[in-house]
């Protein structure tokens, strides 16, 4: 059994659901999982929950049932790898990806799980735009407000080293998570000159329009 077992998403029917979500389970349980997959079957959650109204009910269930502990024992794993960066690595965007993911899924951390995820991020020298966009999202989305100094430096410093690659939707997600965490960044007055210039030189999003009526 492998996790690309999983990536058809069944129709949410009970006898294709069932096995489904008993793969991902036991997958996690599986001695040689790393924190790459332990990642993967969190973003296939997500994957299945959006889509359709009731996969996301069914999504919902299967992790906040105190029976299966799922959500229990993925938390419990992740924390294990994140602290020895098992399967990790320099992989920025499975990082951010596991905090984009749980807000998503409107899933709270513990305060041990975020203290180890911060540590797992470091420097943030392999962050590239995408996930330092989702990553401040995140943390914004889900209410976390106790930023350690020096995560907001490093991230800081990488925005501002990486602006020329930031996408319209990368500083939208960013320059959001800035703002509701109000952190005051360096990065910021760049963003904002950028996304102007880019209003006025290529067609936008009608997201991106909205989320950066509070910027400009």
């Amino acid at each position: 059994m492998s996790i690309s077992d999983l990536e058809k998403i069944p129709p949410a029917k009970a006898e294709l659901v069932n096995p489904w979500f008993f793969k991902v389970h036991k997958i996690l349980k599986h001695t040689e999982c790393s924190g790459a997959a332990g990642a993967r079957l969190m973003q296939l959650i997500k994957k299945f929950s959006e889509t359709s109204p009731r996969h996301e009910k069914i999504a919902n269930r299967f992790l906040r049932d105190e029976e299966v502990g799922f959500w229990e024992e993925w938390k419990s794993f992740m924390v294990d790898r994140l602290r020895g960066q098992t399967g990790f690595g320099e992989d920025d965007l499975l990082l951010s990806s596991v905090m984009n993911c749980m807000a998503a899924l409107n899933l709270m951390p513990d305060k041990e799980w975020v203290r180890c995820w911060f540590h797992s991020a470091g420097e943030m020298k392999a962050f590239g735009p995408q996930a330092l966009g989702n990553s401040i999202h995140a943390l914004a989305k889900m209410g976390i407000h106790k930023i350690p100094s020096a995560f907001k430096e490093h991230w800081d410093a990488q925005a501002k080293a990486r602006m020329d690659e930031f996408t319209e939707q990368d500083m939208s997600l960013a320059l959001w998570g800035l703002a509701r965490l109000r952190i005051r960044s360096k990065a910021e007055n760049d963003f904002i000159r950028r996304f102007k210039q880019m209003l006025l030189t290529e067609p936008t999003t009608q997201h991106s329009l909205t989320s950066t009526q509070h910027f400009v």
